[in-house]
């Protein structure tokens, strides 16, 4: 096994900081002295900040202020980061608002609020990550200083005018699925493709995260690298694209992890050093928590994080219990036998086994290894997911490569890249297609309901000595394989006599590499019905009262029974998307026995 030095002071860094923020808190969840002073009821505040950040929404424009000096009630407070709403009457004078004007605002304030019911999205944890405890809606606001950023908001206009032609020419339904997919702007995301994507375990797609910093940077370092440029050009090239890109985009976890991720691979084949997967993960992640500790309970940096972590230590696990190395030894003796069109045939087949294998174990390995924060904040497994993302991950790049082509040629010809961007529309429908198709599969969705803690950790800790049984099972073969090749080399008489002395014992390390594989996807599957089965109450009633708004929203239950009384709500809106349905997922219900 490698040394990774590094990787190990990451690894213990990270421990630190998940130990300070389970247990002992981190000064980010402390409230700040206007929240304090907005929870005892001081509503009415003016304060003067540095706009950093503009988003434009369906019925607000959001506007994100840094270095803000606020006052309430006769108390001035210093707040590092305070988000400002301007309503949709003032949206047009808003337009003249640029990133670094400094703006004075007077309106009302509040805090964001937890979750109101079991399973429920946790808005005040959520803007905490971020550093904001407090939202104001604007009700004047003056611009005092027109000093701007010319860089940010030249990235920001050049986002806004890409995603109106993005709009125009795919129109709201894919037009908004594009700009999510290159721009992160999910404002105009279609809710029910959105939500079909989440069941059908592909919603990762409408992410920013390393597969866009693969096809952008990487893109422009090898086209560069072939065009004879040297190593520290090529990648000073895509490295300064990828992080105007991010500043453009609004840097999430996971477009932060690929950025961090890209420039530790480029300065690596910059200065001639081997690059390693799992140093440069965890040191992205160690600078990502140095900045921001929160972000370990993020559920985004969980998935973004597990599926990189999935493929370097569990892919190698599910390739051995598949065959892929004896698939591919199959492979190299065919591509050295003469040519025949049987051959050829037989070597066709055998790429193909071996690409879907290798695919399939990739698959298995990230959601294996996901398993934890899928139950934990979403609370179901999509079963056809490992499938699904061997169609829809492939074709990608495709969508991707279209968009950016098509955006640029806009620039040189409007209908020409029209055109072009209607393939991303194309490949947009064929994944409506077969979303479609696997919700029309049986148990197409597995509700599990979220599992106590105590069975998360139970389940990693499992997959580790699992893990380690295969190291110990693999490390064992390479050393007998060894030995075998020395003593081949040695004695070469006898060398028939001794390789069919030892390809017993070879062919038996084999087959038990297997086993931890199996025994992953045996316990992972265990994993999902225990949780299943712990959200049920055979001897016992439960009765909850949800917070719906103006309704009693009554919950009982008891076995099979599952009775809801009075979920109705006219002041709230989408109650049933918001606030009953994650409930009831969260404990493991899919359907009601009887509603009152």
């Amino acid at each position: 096994m490698k040394k990774r030095p590094l990787c190990a002071i990451c690894i213990l860094f990270l421990v630190i900081q998940s130990v300070r923020v389970l247990f002992f808190g981190v000064e980010e969840m402390q409230p700040s002295a206007l929240e304090r002073a907005v929870s005892c009821g001081e509503k009415q505040v003016e304060l003067a900040g540095t706009v950093y950040r503009i988003e434009q929404k369906k019925k607000v424009t959001a506007v994100f202020l840094k270095d803000s000096t606020v006052s309430a009630a006769d108390q001035t407070f210093n707040e590092s980061e305070i988000l400002v709403y301007i309503s949709q009457n003032e949206t047009e004078r808003s337009t003249g608002l640029k990133i670094g004007n400094r703006i004075a605002v007077s309106g009302e304030a509040e805090t964001f609020e937890p979750a109101r019911n079991p399973g429920n999205f946790d808005q005040k944890t959520y803007y905490l990550r971020q550093g904001i405890h407090v939202l104001v809606w604007a009700e004047q606001y003056s611009i005092q200083s027109h000093a701007a950023k010319p860089v940010r908001q030249f990235l920001s206009e050049i986002k806004g005018r890409w995603n109106e032609l993005l709009l125009r020419h795919l129109g709201d339904y894919y037009g908004g699925t594009m700009s999510a997919i290159l721009l992160g702007e999910k404002s105009g995301l279609d809710a029910e493709m959105k939500t079909m994507y989440q069941k059908c375990g592909i919603s990762h797609l409408l992410a920013i995260s390393g597969l866009h910093m693969t096809f952008l940077g990487m893109g422009i370092y090898n086209l560069l690298r072939k065009a004879g440029c040297g190593f520290a050009l090529s990648g000073m090239a895509g490295g300064i694209l990828l992080i105007l890109y991010s500043l453009m985009i609004g840097a999430g976890v996971s477009s932060l992890r690929a950025l961090i991720m890209f420039l530790v691979r480029i300065g690596a084949e910059i200065t001639g050093r081997d690059y390693d997967l799992l140093t440069s993960l965890f040191l992205s992640a160690a600078i990502l928590c140095f900045q921001q500790p929160l972000y370990l309970t993020d559920a985004g940096f969980q998935l973004s994080y597990g599926a990189i972590l999935g493929i370097a230590l569990l892919s190698p696990v599910f390739s051995e219990m598949f065959g892929c190395a004896q698939i591919s030894d199959r492979k190299r003796r065919l591509e050295r036998r003469k040519t025949g069109r049987l051959l050829w045939l037989q070597d066709k087949g055998t790429t193909a086994l071996l690409w879907g294998l290798n695919g399939l174990s990739t698959s298995l390995a990230v959601n294996v290894l996901l398993l934890g924060p899928l139950l934990w904040f979403y609370f179901e497994i999509p079963p056809y997911s490992v499938f699904l993302n061997l169609i829809v991950i492939p074709v990608m790049p495709v969508a991707m490569g279209a968009g950016v082509a098509g955006s640029a040629l806009c620039l040189l010809s409007d209908p020409v890249g029209g055109v072009v961007l209607q393939s991303c529309g194309g490949v947009l429908r064929c994944y409506d297609q077969v979303c479609t198709w696997a919700g029309m599969l049986p148990c197409d969705r597995f509700v599990a309901g979220k599992p106590d803690g105590i069975w998360i950790v139970a389940y990693y800790l499992v997959l580790a000595g699992l893990w380690l049984l295969f190291r110990y099972i693999t490390g064992k073969r390479e050393r007998e394989e060894e030995q075998r090749n020395s003593r081949d080399t040695i004695i070469n008489n006898s060398r028939d006599t001794i390789t069919n002395e030892n390809r017993r014992p070879c062919r038996e390390s084999r087959r038990s590499c297997r086993f931890p594989g199996c025994g992953m996807l045996v316990f992972a599957v265990g994993m999902a019905l225990i949780c299943r089965g712990g959200s049920r109450l055979p001897d016992e009633v439960q009765v909850t009262v949800l917070d719906v708004g103006q309704g009693d929203g009554i919950h009982i239950r008891q076995d099979s029974f599952n009775c809801l009384i009075d979920g109705g709500s006219s002041d709230v809106s989408s109650v049933g998307t918001y606030r009953l349905e994650p409930y009831f997922l969260s404990r493991g219900w899919m359907r009601l026995t009887m509603y009152l």
